[in-house]
């Protein structure tokens, strides 16, 4: 009995053992998972933290951009004030101001220069004494020669001021021609195609002191109709970046 009873209780000591070693096994693999688990978590924790910080990143910038261009429309909109007492003037007229001013904002909502530019460009032409809708088509023709070949907004401020001075001379000088180039509008080839002489003869006129606002203007205009040198281009450059950009901020300057 002695020796069964000693070999059941070495059988069951080992099965123990065994038992107890599967446990600690088991305990410590258990262990191992947790940790594990608790890393995946942390990195999740991590992930959707930084996720999150991205957001507000991207918020920050986007809120950040809207004050830029808030904060020019806002003093776009306070030289818009100070037109409407200058267009009063000019016109004579409150009624007649306000009806062209309404019609310079059409004209920002659907081309890539702001209000402000607009607002001063036809001013400068209404004050040679150019009609206001002559001066509007003269405006929106320089806008499509200057969006065609890659200028900006100073170059159709700038430009304006040149055919400002054209018409307040009566005939464009050799500087005057220059302004086009440096602007990259080949003036010369425009005017030859809208006469219908070639280049040397545009040239020798220019010399003559025969070329004015006149010729000038027509030209631009045959170069943005269709078949036109520069046909299009307004509408192409309005859906460009620097155009939406700039219609979102006349947008909030008529806003205000």
């Amino acid at each position: 009995m002695s020796l069964l009873a000693g070999a059941v209780k070495a059988e069951f000591t080992a099965d123990l053992s065994d038992f107890m070693a599967g446990v600690a096994k088991a305990k410590g693999e258990a262990s191992k998972m947790e940790s594990y688990g608790a890393s995946i978590g942390k990195g999740i924790g991590d992930a959707a933290g930084f996720g999150l910080k991205m957001v507000a990143g991207l918020a920050a910038a986007g809120t950040a951009a809207m004050g830029v261009v808030g904060g020019i429309a806002i003093s776009a909109a306070k030289d818009f004030e100070q037109a409407k007492i200058s267009y009063t003037t000019l016109l004579g007229d409150t009624k007649k101001a306000n009806q062209v001013l309404a019609d310079i904002q059409k004209d920002a909502q659907k081309t890539p220069y702001n209000l402000s530019t607009l607002v001063k460009t036809n001013q400068l032409l209404i004050s040679a004494g150019v009609s206001a809708g002559e001066s509007r088509k003269a405006i929106l023709n320089l806008g499509n020669a200057v969006s065609a070949t890659g200028g900006s907004q100073a170059d159709l401020e700038r430009l304006a001021v040149n055919l400002q001075q054209i018409k307040a001379v009566g005939q464009a000088s050799a500087l005057d021609i220059k302004q086009f180039a440096f602007a990259g509008i080949n003036i010369y080839d425009l005017l030859a195609k809208s006469t219908g002489k070639n280049v040397d003869a545009i040239k020798e006129m220019a010399s003559a002191g025969k070329i004015g606002y006149g010729e000038i203007t027509d030209a631009l205009e045959k170069a943005s109709q269709k078949g036109g040198m520069f046909e299009g281009a307004l509408e192409k450059q309005s859906k460009s970046l620097t155009g939406i950009i700039s219609n979102i901020q006349d947008t909030i300057t008529m806003g205000l």
